[in-house]
């Protein structure tokens, strides 16, 4: 005898289809789904390469949802500009709340199978399913303790151990706050502790991309997606203010919809790289980072 229920599995997880419909219609409401899903996603990142507001509120987003791709951020965008706090269903039962009568979910796309193309290469089919801001959610029973913000040395120690040159620091940076060599950033000192953050973060996302170019058959300018993976880095942390633009602000005037979500998943892929390399340190207390080390020099 099978030990789980397979009905019960499906009932629980699998979506239903509306049995007012028919298969074909399902399928047709499915594929009006995507081509929904498709056009949005398309025209914000429109939006986003010619308005600098618009990039501002998306990199903020991509900060608070590190985990999402840019197309899903865009569609949380067009849906629940204000959610600060995703889930489906499970994962919101699973902290013991439950979903506001009448709140409609927010429409994201996930992965399904994989299939073969009329030129023979692979492509894979996408799936419109549903999460819920937190503000749609009645979380008087949470279960959970909340979590409270890392201090500012444990942040710094944590982006310093993801960097990967040396870090010094020094009395005067020429007119700078910071800059990289081949080998070394430097980052004055005296400066308060958003300055600071917020230079190294845009020194080290440049000299990660640096690396990443070098493995690529196409080197191209940088700038773009070092920098905007430092805003999403500086949101995710809590230490944004505008001085991750210092490198200027990034062109994504003349390129399509396409490319510019391109563009920002590398700078996504990057963000959540270093992150990754700071929560190592940040849940790892007793491992703590090299300080930058003194010098005197001035460029």
């Amino acid at each position: 005898m099978a030990d789980f229920d397979l009905d019960k599995v499906l009932e629980t997880t699998s979506t239903p289809i509306d049995p007012r419909l028919s298969k074909e219609e399902w399928a047709e409401r499915k594929s009006q789904e995507r081509g929904w899903a498709f056009e949005t996603s398309d025209r914000m990142a429109a939006e986003i390469g010619t308005d600098e507001r618009a990039l501002n509120r998306f990199l903020s987003a991509q900060g608070r949802f590190l985990g999402y791709s840019p197309t899903n951020v865009m569609l949380v965008l067009a849906q629940k500009p204000t959610a600060t706090r995703l889930g489906d269903n499970e994962y919101w039962k699973d902290k013991g709340c439950y979903i506001k009568k009448g709140e409609r979910g927010i429409s994201i796309l996930e992965p399904g199978e994989e299939h073969k193309r009329d030129d023979g290469s692979v492509g894979i089919s996408w799936n419109v399913t549903k999460v819920f801001d937190v503000s749609q959610v009645d979380i008087r029973t949470l279960e959970e303790k909340p979590q409270s913000r890392p201090a500012n040395n444990e942040l710094l120690k944590a982006l310093i151990s993801s960097s990967p040159m040396p870090i010094e620091a020094v009395e005067e940076a020429y007119y700078e706050k910071s800059y990289r060599t081949d080998d070394c950033i430097y980052i004055r000192r005296g400066m308060n502790f958003t300055d600071t953050f917020c230079c190294l973060v845009v020194e080290i996302a440049g000299a990660h991309n640096d690396l990443f170019n070098e493995c690529r058959s196409n080197r191209r300018d940088q700038t773009a997606t070092t920098v905007c993976a430092a805003y999403i880095l500086s949101e995710k942390y809590g230490t944004k203010d505008g001085r991750c633009w210092a490198l200027g602000h990034p062109r994504l005037t003349d390129l399509e919809p396409q490319e510019i979500k391109g563009e920002l998943g590398m700078a996504c892929e990057l963000a959540r790289d270093i992150s990754k390399k700071m929560e190592r340190t940040l849940n790892s207390p007793q491992k703590e980072a090299k300080p930058p080390k003194q010098a005197d020099k001035t460029r």
